[in-house]
């Protein structure tokens, strides 16, 4: 479980690297690999679908975005997302563990 502090309002960008491997131990290209995520309420109530996309798909590089103005509208409360990644070729479904995104309150030092 990984847990982050987010302020409402700021551009949210998330990055990491996954490694798939096949039956021989190899690594997977991701690219024929498609990945969705969405920002839910513990309840389950979908706050946001992240654009999701392959940076670098050979070394398993992923990005999803959500602007600003997007996150301005995000709850105080702390939301969870995982990542779904389907497998293009077979069909096969896996999911990431659960990130927590604790959302808080930008304060203005201005």
């Amino acid at each position: 479980m990984q847990n982050t502090i987010f302020k409402r309002g700021d551009t949210w960008s998330y990055t990491a690297t996954v490694e798939f491997k096949d039956e021989n131990g190899n690594s997977l290209n991701t690219s024929n690999i498609g990945i969705v995520s969405e920002l839910k309420t513990k309840s389950g109530k979908v706050i946001q679908r992240f654009n999701t996309s392959w940076v670098n798909p050979t070394a398993g590089i992923f990005l999803h975005k959500a602007s600003s103005g997007e996150t301005a509208k995000w709850p105080l409360d702390e939301l969870v997302f995982d990542l779904v990644f389907t497998f293009n070729n077979t069909g096969d479904i896996i999911s990431s563990n659960p990130v927590y995104v604790k959302v808080v309150q930008y304060v203005d030092n201005s």
